[in-house]
């Protein structure tokens, strides 16, 4: 067992330093937003921005700011809503492309 120690403490060293350096890596902001790699606030962010354009088509006007707070807090009802949103999206943007009224 003494026999085998150096190379194991060799190999743990340099596996400590590995780490070290991923941890590093992923501390450095510009490293994150190289990658794409995106918080969990971003992406709801991004969600309930797709979710936006449905909101007024399905909600009264008197309910809209209540349930684009609700949306953060109901995933279900944010996707329901997100797919409606991109749907209305692709849509209008469909019709100003081709001209249609």
């Amino acid at each position: 067992m003494l026999f085998h120690y150096p190379s194991n403490y060799r190999r743990a060293r340099g596996h400590a330093e590995l780490c070290k350096n991923a941890a590093q890596m992923r501390a450095d902001a510009g490293y994150r937003r190289e990658t794409g790699v995106r918080s969990g606030n971003e992406i709801l962010d991004a969600v309930l921005k797709d979710a936006e354009p449905a909101v007024p088509a399905f909600v009264p006007a008197g309910k809209q700011d209540e349930i684009l707070m609700l949306l953060r807090l109901d995933r279900a009802l944010l996707e329901l809503f997100a797919v409606h949103g991109r749907n209305m999206t692709a849509y209008h943007t469909a019709k100003a492309k081709y001209g249609l009224s």
